[in-house]
């Protein structure tokens, strides 16, 4: 049988690793409900790649585990490529983010920072089991086969729970930004009611 040989998209992995440009990114102090809105595309996307970091770890744990398995040659290509799509979707995301880097919130930044190294790994990680896919069919039940799918659905499970845990902070930081808002609201209406009952 003649294999088609599939490749990852190497301008993702060269745009990864590029070292980002460090800023301090410690967590917010005061915000406002202002702040929050300019927040919301950049959450959209990284909702967006925390989703497709679960649809990584899903495709490469399928992946490991038909490793020895009589999977046949098209079911672990057919994998392969839906593989590296996503992998690539994923890096699409992350790196539209980066190119606006310096409007992100220092929360956001900091996601960012935390996945990189991570998502190097995996896009890495996936190329090399295409490499030895491509060189080896004949040999997918191998050690190095399975190791290769167990790095990629280790890094993108992990990438998953950290954008899962950023995303769940932001959303209680927003619910207190919000109650503070009204807090300070029904506090200014209270005084101004009072200074007219004084007036009176």
């Amino acid at each position: 049988m003649t294999m088609k040989n599939i490749s990852i998209t190497t301008a993702m992995l060269i745009t990864l690793s590029l070292p980002l440009a460090q800023a301090g990114v410690g967590m917010p102090g005061t915000i406002t409900v202002a702040d929050l809105a300019r927040e919301t595309a950049a959450k959209k996307t990284l909702t967006r790649a925390q989703a497709s970091a679960g649809a990584v770890a899903d495709e490469a744990d399928q992946l490991r585990r038909g490793a020895n398995s009589m999977f046949s040659l098209d079911s672990h290509r057919d994998k392969l490529t839906a593989l590296k799509g996503k992998v690539n979707r994923m890096g699409q995301e992350i790196n539209s983010l980066q190119a606006e880097r310096e409007s992100l919130a220092p929360w956001e930044q900091q996601a960012i920072d935390d996945i990189l190294p991570l998502l190097r790994a995996t896009a890495e990680n996936t190329e090399s089991a295409i490499e030895y896919f491509n060189e080896h069919g004949d040999r997918l039940w191998m050690e190095t086969y399975r190791d290769y799918a167990d790095h990629i659905w280790r890094g993108s499970d992990q990438i998953a729970k950290i954008l899962k845990n950023y995303l769940k902070y932001d959303r209680l930081r927003d619910q207190e930004v919000y109650a503070e808002e009204r807090l300070r609201a029904d506090s200014q209406r209270f005084d101004e009611q009072r200074q007219r009952e004084d007036t009176q």
